[in-house]
């Protein structure tokens, strides 16, 4: 399922470590009625950073406009260390320039303002698996793993397999609040990043 067309556009304000990449997102954007794009940053209500690959310029240009809006990272060359990197820096979502036309580019605006981290699905499993290895290393005196309920096993179960909130909230009978609710649950109890680092967590611990 996909997000549905919020009734005020969102306020996209493009930032590209190539102009003409740049120019050819806001190309693609210039007709849709879910988005707005604006040359003010500071009115934008999301970032969409545009660059070949995950460098040290894509770093820069993410650090540089880290806030508490999400900032969807359009980019080539895409796998799960470019996911990490990216989202070290400050990206919330992702998406493959070769998968890039004006509807999904509109849809993962829309879904990242709504609180969705989209990811390409092929690289779920192996961004998980990253996440977790990564996680291992770096807390060496992790603590047991805390109890989760059975609804938010059910809902990281889910989102391990690439579902989005909706289709989560359908299979599940839930309202999409509550699946929020219980993902925000998880990572503020757990003091995770987002979504993806609760279900690395899970996995790490053998929860799912």
């Amino acid at each position: 399922m996909q997000p549905h067309v919020p009734s005020v556009p969102q306020v996209v304000s493009v930032r590209s470590t190539d102009a003409v990449l740049g120019a050819g997102v806001v190309s693609l954007l210039g007709n849709r009625p879910e988005v707005r794009v604006s040359a003010d940053p500071a009115c934008s209500t999301i970032v969409v950073t545009v660059a070949d690959r995950v460098d040290e310029r894509c770093v820069r240009l993410l650090e540089e406009s880290r806030s508490d809006r999400p900032n969807l990272l359009v980019v080539s060359d895409l796998d799960c260390a470019s996911v990490v990197a990216g989202a070290e820096a400050g990206a919330t979502g992702f998406l493959r320039r070769c998968d890039t036309d004006p509807q999904r580019l509109a849809h993962a605006i829309t879904a990242c303002c709504e609180g969705e981290n989209p990811v390409p699905s092929d690289l779920i499993s192996g961004l998980i698996a990253s996440l977790g290895r990564m996680s291992a290393t770096t807390n060496v005196a992790d603590p047991s793993p805390r109890r989760l309920s059975t609804r938010e096993l059910e809902v990281l179960r889910l989102v391990s397999d690439g579902i989005d909130t909706a289709e989560i909230a359908r299979q599940l009978s839930y309202s999409e609040r509550t699946v929020k609710s219980v993902i925000h649950g998880i990572t503020t109890r757990l003091h995770l990043n987002n979504r993806t680092h609760a279900v690395a967590y899970a996995v790490r611990h053998g929860l799912i």
